[in-house]
């Protein structure tokens, strides 16, 4: 029984050595897989020196060569001197050419063919220093030929700022624009002061002498640097005329009259007045502008359709002069034969002012143009007012504490007044440096002394008749139109 426990526990280790001696012998030789990764090369590196029965390591698959990144496509060379050709170029790429004709379509006006640096169609050439680079500011279209309305040459004002002398085709760095132009505006007038009547029922107001218009003329001249800041000097004004009204066998409505004597007919100016033939009113208005302005380059931007709306920023000394004179008078085939009560006032303004003009561009061709200003003014008033016949014999007051005294006052003061302006045109260029201009003009003026206000109350009252009622103002609104021309 012992003996055989023995002999089996010899077998069982005869057949263990044995299964060791394959399984080592499986080990050893390479392993194949199908359609798997490469088979494993064995390695002795990790097999130290003087030793036998180390177990062999072997290496991991070898890597292949590192993916190389993409390349990336270098950019082109800065090409400043393109820029005396129209084009623009920068570090980023090449502004295409705007299409080759005298106007180009988007150079006039629209900034599209000049986009630079990824602003896109706002035309900024924004290169560094160098061979034809920019240091102006926006500069608008791309043709040569184009100086004042969307080229180099042109201003802020009329389709692009001014470039610089590297940049400006010709190599000017300022422009000069000058204009010209006509008027015809119309007035809006005081409130009615009635006068005279008559027994067929007319009557006759201050009013009822209106001019149905009032024609002048309009003249300006601008230079602007490099940088879109420059002066403007302008002028306009509107010159007299006499418009008139008159009625027939009147009588006055001026109860006052009656304590106003005239000498030579040895009666009262009103009975002189009730026994005229007839009445008139007849009113002249002289208007005068005169504008030195500082321009400042507000910036260009996109507008509606990618179109370039460019603005202004102006201020300065404005003057303004308003004069009225005011008639209203007694004709007669007895004496006297004209006996006039007359009245002038002068209104001088003189202050600052400040506001802006944009030009929006809507075609190549046509532009929007639009402005707003705003000023306060000292106004240097003076006025007269007299009682004359033909024969320059002016009649006196015969009662109160002034009796005697010839009816001829005057007298001045300053006061506060405000000018608004508001203008809304368009503009068609011509050619490259000729614009047409036409619009709409509303001018508003505060603190004015206008000649039938200053009709007193008592006739007899000193003070009252120096006293200057300044509490009217003018409206004047109506159509321009010119040519303007940059050199």
């Amino acid at each position: 029984m012992k003996t055989n426990w023995i002999n089996g526990l010899v077998g069982l280790l005869v057949a263990s050595t044995a299964a060791a001696v394959s399984a080592q012998n499986t080990w050893d030789q390479p392993q194949t897989y199908g359609g798997g990764p490469p088979p494993l090369v064995r390695s002795s590196y990790f097999n130290p020196a003087n030793t036998s029965n180390n177990f062999d390591f072997q290496e991991a698959p070898q890597d292949g060569p590192a993916p190389q990144a993409p390349s990336v496509p270098q950019p082109p060379p800065y090409h400043g001197n393109s820029e005396a050709n129209g084009v623009g170029l920068n570090a980023y790429g090449v502004v295409p050419q705007a299409p080759a004709s005298n106007y180009g379509t988007g150079g006039a006006c629209d900034s599209g063919s000049g986009q630079t640096n990824g602003f896109g169609n706002r035309g900024y050439f924004n290169h560094d220093s160098g061979s034809g680079g920019c240091t102006g500011d926006v500069t608008y279209g791309i043709q040569k030929s184009r100086k004042l309305f969307g080229g180099n040459h042109g201003p802020a004002l009329f389709g692009g700022s001014v470039a610089s002398a590297d940049c400006n085709v010709g190599g000017k760095d300022r422009n000069i624009v000058v204009g010209v132009g006509g008027l015809v505006f119309f007035r809006d007038y005081e409130d009615d002061v009635g006068l005279s009547g008559n027994g067929a029922g007319e009557y006759l107001f201050s009013t009822s002498a209106q001019n149905d218009a009032l024609g002048g003329l309009e003249a300006f001249i601008q230079s602007r640097g490099s940088n879109g800041r420059g002066f403007e000097a302008r002028y306009w004004g509107l010159y007299p005329n006499c418009s008139g009204a008159s009625i027939s066998n009147p009588w006055t409505s001026l109860g006052g009259l009656s304590q106003i004597y005239h000498g030579p007919s040895t009666s009262t100016v009103q009975d002189v007045f009730n026994r005229a033939d007839s009445h008139e009113v007849c009113r002249e208005n002289r208007i005068h502008n005169l504008e030195l302005n500082r321009l400042i380059n507000a910036g260009t931007f996109n507008g509606f359709g990618c179109r370039a709306v460019n603005y202004e920023f102006v201020h300065g000394a404005r003057w303004f002069e308003f004069d009225e004179y005011f008639e209203y008078n007694a004709l007669s085939t007895g004496t006297p034969t004209f006996l006039s009560y007359n009245l002038e006032t002068k209104n001088t303004l003189l202050g600052y002012q400040f506001g802006g003009r944009s030009t929006r561009c809507i075609s190549d061709r046509f532009q929007l143009i639009s402005g707003v200003r705003f000023g306060l003014y000292n106004n240097r008033i003076r006025h007269r007012q007299q009682i004359v016949d033909e024969n320059d014999y002016i009649s006196y007051i015969n009662s109160g504490p002034s009796s005697g005294r010839p009816f001829d006052y005057s007298s001045s003061k300053n006061d506060l007044s405000t000018i608004g302006e508001a203008d809304l045109g368009l503009g068609y260029l011509l050619s490259s440096s000729v614009r047409l201009t036409i619009g709409y003009r509303l001018i508003g003026v505060t603190g004015v002394a206008l000649a039938p206000d200053q009709i007193p109350y008592n006739f007899t009252d000193a003070n009252e008749l120096r006293r200057i009622d300044s509490n009217g103002s003018l409206l004047l609104h109506g159509v321009y139109g010119g040519l303007n021309y940059c050199f």
